[in-house]
């Protein structure tokens, strides 16, 4: 027997598909293009200054720089970042071009453009 569902509830899976299942993965191969896994831990390490004042301004929270900065031997790995930790150290610590509006404004309709991957 097979379940209609209405067009909200359509919606609703393929909104949280998209958001539970494609952006992560999507966002991660973009912030391992930017950050190469293999020199990761020295990025991190070089922009401490930059991370330190993101997690004093409280942009960065405590268990985000326990994954920048785990203890000893461990190393930062980008598979262990969430989202917002990944979207976060893309906005402040590369060249990319922000979106014509900004990062904090939705896009027009008519913007379509595409990260340099």
């Amino acid at each position: 027997m097979a379940i209609r569902l209405t067009q909200e509830e359509e919606n609703y899976v393929r909104m949280s598909l998209l958001l539970t299942g494609i952006s992560p993965r999507a966002t991660r191969a973009l912030f391992d293009h930017e950050f190469a896994p293999s020199c990761l831990n020295t990025t991190i390490t070089k922009e401490y200054n930059k991370l330190r004042d993101l997690q004093i301004k409280r942009i960065i929270n405590q268990p985000q720089w326990n994954l920048l900065f785990p203890r000893r031997p461990e190393k930062p790995d980008s598979k262990t970042f969430d989202v917002t930790l990944i979207i976060t150290l893309i906005r402040h610590l590369t060249d990319l071009t922000p979106p014509r509006g900004g990062y904090d404004q939705l896009p027009s309709d008519n913007e379509t453009t595409q990260p340099q991957i």
